[in-house]
């Protein structure tokens, strides 16, 4: 399942088509990488955000009913006849309440410093050895299942949405760039507490 995983992000990365759209690809190929781009490719797929620029966007706010929590969060987009789309603005606002909830530090995982996630590692290897467990079992098992929880507790994009969580932030996002056929990302966000 992790080399599916891998694939998958790799046909992202290479192609960068959306999640769904290279998922779908992989699945029809028997996860064959190749035979996926040169199907793609065949299906005349062009990247979402494939040279195109997202300068227009809204400002998504929440403030908690008790004034002392609140978040923004910056939602970005290709023209400003999305970001005028009522579901456009009200996905701002829910990104903006999750963001007020569960408090995110970094937006992405590849923004994580990496002194952050080798101490992060270390600490998970120390335990798993505490535990007795093998070296090529902790690196292959246990530190990939327990990083990418690491990661889906302090990364927006990788978060379960607070409404629904079976739902990745990032797949919210990708469902209203599909929508609109726009490019559609999280540029930044904030969260303000009284106190904190």
């Amino acid at each position: 399942m992790t080399d599916h995983i891998k694939i998958l992000q790799q046909l992202r990365t290479e192609t960068g088509l959306s999640l769904a759209g290279c998922k779908s690809a992989l699945d029809r190929t028997n996860f064959d990488l190749e035979k996926a781009k040169n199907l793609l490719r065949a299906e005349g797929q062009k990247p979402i955000a494939s040279g195109t620029t997202v300068g227009e966007g809204v400002i998504g706010s929440y403030v908690h009913h008790n004034k002392q929590l609140a978040a923004i969060v910056e939602l970005n987009c290709q023209t400003d006849f999305s970001a005028r789309n009522p579901e456009f603005l009200e996905l701002a606002n829910k990104l903006a309440m999750h963001v007020a909830s569960t408090n995110p530090s970094f937006l992405r995982r590849e923004d994580v410093p990496a002194h952050v996630v080798a101490a992060e590692r270390e600490i998970h290897i120390q335990q798993a050895k505490a535990c007795g467990r093998p070296d090529n079992i902790i690196e292959t098992k246990i530190l990939p299942g327990r990083m990418n929880a690491f990661f889906a507790e302090i990364c927006l994009l990788e978060q379960g949405f607070v409404m629904d969580e079976s739902t990745k932030i990032e797949a919210l996002v990708a469902g209203l760039a599909k929508k609109t056929g726009e490019a559609v990302s999280i540029k930044r966000f904030a969260r303000f507490q009284v106190g904190a």
